[in-house]
């Protein structure tokens, strides 16, 4: 089972915190319910267990006032009441995956369903979706050539052939890309990076006899040391 790192945990906790719901959350970290539940329970008692004085719930209440206050502000401002539903769904895609889907739609004073539905309906044919996944490509292309490709380069050349490479794809595409929603392209460059370290040295595969990458390596560079003396 692929171990879940203490900043995951901790997005995961603050989204939640934020307005996500455990459902929304599963669905965009493949992380279970009962996880996510379990980690809510624990953080909500550790900081009840805290101390809270009154000058920190003054400074909260006002920070709470101020940004209400501001956001009221930017929302007459710009008359984004009676902005058309059709401008503010397109403002509103083109910041997805950048910022909370909540505090988004409230921003704009959009229903999150409608959003949903906006991003459902539109996404097989909008060319900002197309072109957001076609960076995705690049970006693993990049990342597998930066990392992977250099860092076996020798190994690949004698011993590893096409089919373990699109193996490592299918695994990596079934096992992190479609079970992850991605909010950023930090976040996505970090899962890539996680995924692989745990690629190749943690996951056995049956081919290498249920060995890591990594110790099917070290185990070929010890035979090749062992056959030189």
């Amino acid at each position: 089972m692929k171990q879940i790192s203490i900043e995951t945990k901790t997005s995961i906790i603050n989204r939640f915190n934020n307005g996500e719901s455990v459902f929304e959350l599963t669905e965009a970290t493949g992380v279970a319910r009962s996880t996510i539940y379990g980690w809510i329970k624990a953080a909500q008692s550790d900081s009840e267990n805290k101390p809270v004085n009154r000058k920190t719930v003054n400074d909260l209440e006002s920070k709470v006032i101020r940004l209400s206050t501001l956001i009221e502000i930017l929302q007459k401002v710009f008359d984004v009441e009676n902005l058309p539903t059709r401008i503010r769904l397109e403002e509103l895609e083109k910041l997805y995956g950048d910022y909370n889907v909540h505090n988004l739609c409230d921003a704009l004073m959009v229903p999150r369903g409608t959003f949903y539905n906006h991003i459902k309906r539109n996404k097989r044919d909008n060319s900002w979706y197309a072109q957001r996944r076609e960076n995705l490509r690049e970006q693993i292309q990049e990342i597998y050539d930066d990392k992977e490709k250099r860092k076996h380069k020798n190994h690949l050349n004698r011993q590893f052939h096409n089919s373990v490479i699109e193996s490592f794809f299918s695994n990596m595409k079934r096992e992190e890309l479609y079970r992850t929603k991605y909010r950023s392209e930090k976040g996505f460059r970090t899962a890539m990076k996680e995924y692989i370290r745990f690629y190749n040295e943690e996951r056995p595969h049956s081919k290498n006899n249920y060995k890591t990458p990594s110790q099917k390596e070290a185990e070929y560079f010890s035979k090749q040391a062992e056959n030189r003396s």
